[in-house]
């Protein structure tokens, strides 16, 4: 999907120039937290189901979002010859650590 590809070059370029500010205006004790505040880094995205009737279409998608999994679910229209989202349910399905408490 573009879109994510889309998504996560706007990130990565939004990351420096915030890590800048953050690194001006943010205490210390604040700062080692800033990574909570600059746009996620999506590590990887699996298209896990696609659906389309006439005019409509879903798309499944699962990401590892630094140390969780993200399940979004996109409602896309047919809407003057392209195909644009209208809606997102997102939901947290689980921490990506193993049973040691490692991320995977």
């Amino acid at each position: 999907m573009s879109f994510l590809r889309d998504r996560c070059a706007a990130y990565a370029q939004a990351k420096i120039p915030l890590e800048r500010i953050y690194a001006k205006y943010f205490a210390e004790s604040l700062l080692t937290h800033a990574n909570d505040f600059i746009p996620r880094d999506t590590l990887d995205v699996v298209i896990e189901d696609v659906t389309q009737s006439s005019g409509s279409a879903t798309v499944l998608a699962r990401e590892r979002v630094r140390a969780t999994y993200v399940r979004t679910l996109y409602l896309l229209s047919l809407i003057g010859g392209d195909w644009k989202i209208v809606e997102m349910d997102i939901k947290t399905v689980k921490s990506a650590r193993n049973s040691s408490g490692d991320l995977t």
